[in-house]
């Protein structure tokens, strides 16, 4: 997962770097940082409970079939 930090949560930062295993950093010109990483689901909710959901991100979301033709019901 892929999780930016703002310049100005140094402490959601750290406990990230403690507490996950980081796989790539990258940092934009306004100083926020790019995570990507891992991290179990016990940790997840650690990190969503001390940080209260901000950087979690959102859950995905199924494929769209727009443009698809509609599923038949099969006939029993």
């Amino acid at each position: 997962m892929t999780l930016v930090i703002p310049p100005e949560d140094g402490e959601a930062l750290a406990w990230l770097h403690a507490h996950a295993a980081i796989h790539g950093r990258k940092q934009d010109k306004k100083g926020a940082t790019s995570l990507d990483l891992s991290m179990t689901e016990a940790v997840k909710a650690r990190f969503a409970a001390r940080f209260k959901g901000r950087y979690l991100p959102a859950p995905a979301q199924p494929p769209s079939r727009e443009g698809k033709k509609p599923r038949r019901a099969s006939k029993a």
